[in-house]
């Protein structure tokens, strides 16, 4: 939900920032969608995968949120300098960002958000997220060849004694 919102919140910034109100009230949208989806992609990321492999998981998650969120930046500001327009302000001749950078980067974020959107969906629909306490090694369903091996060496032991 929190990736809906998010890309909501991105397309809206892509169309309507021509005023104050409407590039705050766009970025409000953004903000609710990348808080949800940040606590959404964590709890996701805990129930897909095995307890064993969960720290692993999330620490390759959070390399690639910061990785991400240092590339974005730079993506940005070349964006911004390649597309600038320019005005003479009192003799002085000063280069500024055009709307048209702008809106370059919100569709990029735009775009990205979809891309992760559909592979949200992809992998909803191909491994349903396990509960970490109802794994089958807590139900009682223990039957792997080291469950069983011990369930005898604990029955040939109880009969010895």
């Amino acid at each position: 939900m929190g990736t809906v919102v998010g890309a909501i919140g991105f397309f809206a910034l892509e169309i309507f920032h021509s005023t104050e109100f409407l590039i705050s009230l766009n970025l409000a949208i953004l903000a609710i969608g990348l808080s949800l989806s940040s606590v959404g992609a964590q709890n996701v990321i805990i129930l897909s995968v095995p307890r064993q492999n969960s720290g692993m998981s999330l620490g390759m998650t959070t390399f690639l949120r910061i990785l991400g969120s240092s590339i974005a930046p730079a993506v940005a500001g070349m964006l911004m300098q390649q597309y600038q327009y320019t005005v003479n302000i009192g003799g002085i001749t000063q280069s500024f960002p055009s709307s048209e950078a702008y809106a370059l980067i919100f569709l990029i974020a735009a775009i990205l958000s979809i891309v992760s959107l559909s592979l949200a969906v992809v992998l909803f629909k191909t491994r349903p997220p396990k509960c970490q306490n109802h794994l089958p090694e807590e139900e009682g369903e223990m039957d792997t060849t080291i469950t069983e091996n011990k369930k005898r060496d604990s029955l040939l032991a109880r009969r010895h004694i």
